[in-house]
């Protein structure tokens, strides 16, 4: 196998490095969701876990409320990736809609840290305090968006149920313990802690 591979080494290196420049997404100025030009005056993004593409800045936060879509994002400075969030971008996400906006939100905006492996999130969000809420109070608005609280007093964490299920099978699998997990998680997220 190596031997094989040998003298595609070049190759996958270029590859590799390709994903890390603006080529990777393509050698477009559009945004690949609404096709508006996003020349050098605009901010240009990408989602590694939604697709190499390029996004708007409207596109992004729009995708962030219509598919709860809370991934790290990328932001071209002009030579090179970098590393940003959602909640640098202002994004607020309302809880109790399915991300849309709320008719009457919570008044104040709150903090959480979201643990969605592989990564850990930090996020802006509000409660809704609207009809549509049923009367949900906090913890079951968080646990009707599949997000478990760490605490139930005003939890400023939670973990996704696919991220519970990801660590119950590495657990009864391989034995992994929580600290492991979430110390892996802290390294995919900033491995260099900056």
């Amino acid at each position: 196998p190596m031997k094989q591979w040998r003298p595609l080494m070049g190759m996958f290196l270029d590859e590799l490095l390709r994903t890390e420049g603006l080529d990777a997404v393509g050698a477009t100025d559009r945004c690949r969701s609404c096709g508006v030009d996003v020349g050098a005056q605009c901010r240009r993004f990408r989602c590694r876990q939604c697709g190499d593409f390029m996004q708007c800045e409207v596109c992004v936060v729009g995708g962030m409320r219509r598919f709860l879509c809370i991934v790290q994002r990328y932001e071209w400075n002009g030579r090179f990736w970098v590393k940003t969030t959602l909640r640098d971008l202002g994004c607020v996400f309302q809880l109790g809609h399915g991300g849309f906006s709320c008719p009457h939100p919570a008044a104040r905006a709150r903090s959480m840290v979201v643990l969605d492996f592989p990564h850990l999130h930090t996020i802006n969000f509000k409660y809704c305090a609207c009809d549509k809420s049923d009367d949900a109070n906090n913890l079951q608005q968080l646990l009707r968006n599949r997000w478990y609280p760490a605490t139930t007093v005003d939890p400023g964490t939670c973990a996704t149920f696919a991220t519970l299920e990801t660590f119950r099978l590495l657990n009864v699998v391989s034995n992994v313990n929580v600290q492991d997990f979430v110390k892996t998680m802290e390294r995919r997220s900033d491995a260099t802690r900056v």
